[in-house]
């Protein structure tokens, strides 16, 4: 996958998304806009989350919503989650939604709520 060794929470590219579902993977999708302060304030959160967890299992996409750098995949993926606006994550378990969290997190509620899955 297109990520380094240091972090699984990689950004949103379809080749590394679609092997990830072949692989059966745990799956965060992080729906960050560059306008978004929330997201901004997020994603240190998120990486630091992403890099105290150990689960081989687990990969997360930053996945680009309503900015400048969202492509078509990006949109086709929030159209099939239903995601009307930015820093929703969505979480897949064998390829299907487990969950789905509008509003904000911590680094905790990341340990807390990957842990579940």
């Amino acid at each position: 996958m297109a990520g380094t060794d240091s972090t699984k929470y990689l950004d949103f590219n379809k080749a590394d998304y679609d092997k990830a579902l072949k692989e059966k993977k745990k799956i965060l999708l992080y729906f960050y806009a560059s306008w978004c302060p929330i997201c901004k304030r997020e994603q240190p959160d998120t990486f630091a989350a992403f890099n105290e967890i150990n689960d081989a299992d687990l990969i997360g996409f930053r996945v680009n919503y309503r900015d400048s750098d969202t492509d078509a995949d990006e949109e086709n993926l929030a159209k099939e989650f239903g995601v009307g606006y930015q820093h929703t994550k969505v979480i897949l378990k064998d390829g299907k939604r487990v969950g789905k969290f509008p509003d904000s997190w911590d680094k905790q509620r990341y340990l807390d709520e990957l842990a579940k899955i």
